[in-house]
């Protein structure tokens, strides 16, 4: 009898329960208590998140896969990717935090069962690389879409593999430092500018007046500056992880092309081009335009490069080495048409795993 009324009396304190307490019996992701996670799952929450519906704190707690405490479109992209089979777990996701550059956002861009490597493009945890070709009146051009959860994946080498270490050819360089993908730098050996901060070392402290100069940040963000508009202790406190200089900025920072260039003589010039692009902290581009030799691509002005890096979204974008130098890579070999893989240079811009601190 004692025994029948402890169960009884169970029963009616789980029943009196609050939802929010109960949730724990419920699986993280079925918002619909089907017993299945599914699109229909990441449709609830998609609601959710626009507002559209409001959810209780049992529903909620359910429906927060990320484990941050909101319920997001990130949550429902996490749903979507456990229901195809994308991840085996919520708590795969897990490292994803807010001190990376992306955090949660983009989470069907990367690979959470290992690494995906085919047709050009690249996928694991920290690194989302995909590879496209399209062509203007003048000109081909190929564009990488790039995404990496930290800054330490955008990285350069040089040449001899040190600093003023000699040249070699823009897929030598990547091969040998395991690159995804790679383009050329900016030939900082043969222009002697400043500043130079390569992977977060500072190798010149000068700067040129008289040059446009491209800055990463250890935050992700990618500025260019005009000609005497930056001091180096400014860059200094921006805590600047990589600079290019001797090249030429195309947008104004705001994502509209410029209409004057720094090296006017270049301005109507079409030739091979590289450029490096900016979207947000962690979203970047690489450009390669075809030169006229060889190809079916004229080669692309300034001005058309500034157009091209509008059209396709960035924010800030700045034009490296080019001519007979422009070549984008991975290890398998040159994605660009560039006869014999391009002159040697001496440095390059590629993308990588994440490195730690005492690595660089």
């Amino acid at each position: 009898m004692k025994r029948a009324f402890a169960v009884l009396l169970t029963c009616c304190l789980l029943l009196t329960m609050p939802a929010y307490a109960r949730a724990e019996t419920r699986t993280i992701g079925d918002l619909d208590s089907d017993g299945q996670i599914s699109a229909s799952d990441a449709a609830a929450v998609l609601r959710a998140a626009g507002g559209f519906v409001t959810l209780d704190a049992a529903a909620s707690a359910i429906s927060d896969t990320t484990g941050n405490m909101e319920v997001s479109t990130a949550d429902a992209a996490a749903i979507l990717l456990y229901a195809i089979g994308g991840i085996d777990a919520f708590s795969d996701l897990a490292g994803l935090s807010a001190d990376s550059l992306l955090g949660e956002k983009y989470l069907e861009k990367f690979s959470y069962r290992g690494i995906v490597s085919q047709n050009g493009g690249y996928r694991s945890r920290y690194v989302s690389v995909s590879v496209g070709s399209g062509a203007r009146d003048e000109f081909v051009y190929y564009a990488a879409d790039i995404y990496i959860q930290s800054v330490r994946s955008l990285r350069t080498a040089f040449g001899g593999g040190e600093y003023l270490g000699g040249r070699e050819k823009t897929q030598q360089i990547a091969v040998a430092n395991g690159a995804v993908l790679a383009i050329n730098g900016d030939g900082y050996s043969g222009r002697k500018l400043g500043p130079l901060v390569r992977n977060g070392v500072w190798l010149r402290e000068t700067v040129d007046r008289e040059s446009d100069i491209c800055a990463l940040l250890a935050n992700g963000e990618m500025i260019t500056y005009a000609p005497n508009s930056v001091a180096a202790d400014e860059l200094i406190a921006a805590d600047v992880y990589q600079t290019w200089t001797g090249g030429v900025r195309l947008l104004d920072g705001g994502g509209e092309p410029l209409t004057s260039f720094n090296g006017a003589q270049e301005v109507d010039t079409h030739a091979a081009r590289t450029v490096i692009g900016f979207f947000e902290p962690g979203h970047y581009c690489f450009i390669a335009v075809d030169g006229r030799r060889n190809t079916a691509s004229g080669g692309a002005t300034l001005s058309e490069l500034a157009r091209l890096a509008a059209d396709l979204g960035c924010v800030s974008a700045y034009s490296l080495l080019g001519g007979n130098s422009s070549v984008m890579t991975t290890q398998a070999g040159t994605i660009n048409v560039n006869p014999d893989g391009g002159r040697t240079v001496s440095d390059i811009v590629y993308i990588g795993e994440p490195v730690q601190n005492n690595d660089e």
